[in-house]
């Protein structure tokens, strides 16, 4: 299913979805019944008639999804199938499809470059760079547990501790930052040496904000507020640490009240942080 569409500027709707049959030799009313078929489940039983241009840019692509379905395939490839669509639309598209793969059972193989995206789609999330398979596992998997640091950048937002390991206990260790000292989880990493360099992933709702000293059992650190960015139902901050480090924290709107130049506490729990493969060019 291509990114653009692709469809015959001159065929119906209907002939549109003909198009893969007629190739394969499927004509009659063999083919008029798949073709009717996948129509209704693309809910365009009612444009068969009309021609692409008559269409709005969501049935175009109900169009193209049908005509790739309805020689039924073992896999579909679907090379970014919402980028053209505005992002509502993306949004109800996305539950669309989901509904569409549990009708016809078809592997999809998913292409996008959106985070949130690949997120909600997905049974199982494959992240490449520069060809080469970083990791492959369940959405909920790669978020919490990323294996690197291109992965943990990639899906989502993260904050990166970089320093040296100071202590190791098992499927846990301690990470010495400038600013910090921080218990890591180990996650998919071998276990490191004391001393070693290495970086740690802490998602930004991860951490909590206090006007107060944070909680015991948690790691902590004091900063000031540099930046404040209000998103309705979360609030985006970011924290000045010292020796130039920042902190970005993602809390509930309205479960601190704080402004810029305010000096907070961040605290997150000891096992949020992630050990990660940092990126062959940074090192640790």
């Amino acid at each position: 299913m291509f990114q653009g569409y692709a469809l015959f500027p001159h065929l119906t709707v209907n002939d549109n979805v003909d198009f893969p049959l007629r190739t394969r030799g499927i004509r009659g009313a063999d083919a008029q019944r798949k073709i009717d078929a996948v129509l209704e489940m693309a809910q365009l039983g009612a444009f068969a008639r009309r021609f692409p241009r008559q269409l709005s840019g969501g049935q175009q692509q109900r169009v193209a999804l049908a005509r790739a379905l309805v020689f039924e395939p073992e896999l579909l490839l679907l090379d970014e199938p919402l980028s053209a669509l505005d992002r509502a639309l993306r949004k109800d598209f996305q539950t669309e499809f989901k509904a569409i793969h549990r009708k016809v059972g078809t592997t999809f193989i998913y292409v996008t470059h959106d985070q949130e995206e690949a997120l909600t789609m997905s049974d199982r999330i494959v992240i490449l760079d520069r060809g080469r398979i970083l990791q492959s596992a369940p959405p909920s998997e790669l978020y919490e547990r990323p294996a690197t640091e291109f992965v943990a950048r990639f899906l989502g937002k993260s904050n990166f501790l970089r320093g040296r390991i100071t202590r190791v206990a098992g499927e846990a260790a301690d990470l010495h930052c400038a600013a910090l000292t921080s218990a890591v989880s180990i996650g998919q990493q071998d276990v490191p040496a004391i001393g070693a360099n290495a970086v740690a992933a802490l998602r930004p709702e991860k951490i909590k904000l206090h006007q107060t000293a944070a909680p015991g059992g948690t790691c902590s650190v004091e900063g000031q507020v540099v930046d404040i960015t209000y998103l309705g139902s979360v609030i985006d901050v970011t924290l000045a640490l010292l020796d130039g480090m920042t902190l970005a924290a993602t809390v509930p709107a309205g479960s601190i009240t704080f402004a810029e130049g305010d000096t907070l506490v961040a605290s997150w729990a000891a096992d949020a942080a992630i050990l990660v493969a940092p990126d062959a060019e940074r090192g640790a």
